[in-house]
């Protein structure tokens, strides 16, 4: 009688389906800037527009000099500057966390 008792038990139990967890995903937060990247972003302008000159012409581009630089927003975790040359060319620098500049030609000429 026991076992028959727990066999229907058990055999009711093989149809039922849990609900299924609720997984919660929480965004990410976005990625704190390293000491290098910060060190970067909070040179007085002289300084700052000297470095992405720098970075510009250690990659081989053409720049006579940085006119203007527009801050734009982080992406995946990097600062991101644009540089206006003052003989035209426009460059998009991100600075990765180990303070490399990766360096993109975006503008005229």
């Amino acid at each position: 009688m026991r076992f028959a008792i727990l066999s229907l038990f058990l055999l009711g139990a093989c149809g039922r389906e849990d609900a299924p967890e609720r997984t919660v995903v929480e965004a990410a937060a976005p990625a704190q800037m390293t000491s290098v990247q910060r060190r970067i972003v909070d040179l007085p302008a002289g300084q700052r527009d000297a470095v992405l000159l720098r970075a510009i012409l250690d990659g081989g581009a053409p720049c006579q000099g940085v006119g203007e630089v527009e801050r734009r927003p982080d992406a995946n975790g990097a600062p991101n500057f644009l540089a206006r040359c003052v003989d035209g060319p426009i460059y998009m620098i991100a600075v990765s966390p180990t303070g490399v500049a990766q360096v993109a030609k975006i503008g005229p000429r």
